[in-house]
């Protein structure tokens, strides 16, 4: 991918919007690339939260304009607006609510492209951890990204990407 191109991001299960607002901050500080981070949850309960701290974050934010908040309930078809192959996906600690998994296997089918990588992370807490990593990695090419944060923190990493297709 050219990086000069605009880049489109989606993080999955927001919360709060932490993850994205910083990747947005720092991008402002570090870039001249234009980039969209869509930040979505499933519960709409947290659009109001979405938006004000995007607009907490406007000062230090090049154009907030580009970070956009939206309700993407896992398993649904996606909501207008949201990019169906982004360029980067992020889900963060998504991994909390085994009966979810499916749900959150289903939307990443959708949305993981062939040029989109998907960065996985999550902190061990249970069995049911592994046992999505085991459906992710048989859907998916799972790469683990090590670091200090996996024995420190109890923190996995995996670089995600659709499977290369055979043109055959």
């Amino acid at each position: 991918m050219n990086y000069e191109e605009r880049q489109c991001l989606v993080e999955l299960g927001a919360g709060s919007g932490l993850t994205s607002l910083a990747v947005a901050l720092g991008l402002s500080a570090t870039s001249n690339i234009s980039n969209t981070i869509h930040i979505t949850d499933g519960l709409p309960a947290l659009l109001p939260l979405l938006q004000k701290n995007i607009a907490l974050n406007k000062s230090n934010i090049r154009d907030t304009s580009l970070v956009l908040p939206s309700v993407l309930s896992w398993g649904q078809d996606l909501p207008p607006g949201i990019p169906e192959e982004p360029d980067v996906i992020l889900a963060a600690d998504c991994v909390y609510f085994e009966p979810a998994f499916p749900l959150l296997l289903e939307t990443m089918r959708e949305l993981i492209g062939q040029e989109t990588v998907c960065y996985f992370c999550f902190s061990k807490r249970m069995r049911a951890d592994k046992d999505m990593t085991k459906m992710l990695g048989k859907v998916f090419e799972m790469e683990a990204i090590k670091g200090p944060w996996e024995k420190e923190q109890g923190v996995l990493l995996y670089e995600i990407r659709r499977e290369e297709e055979d043109t055959d």
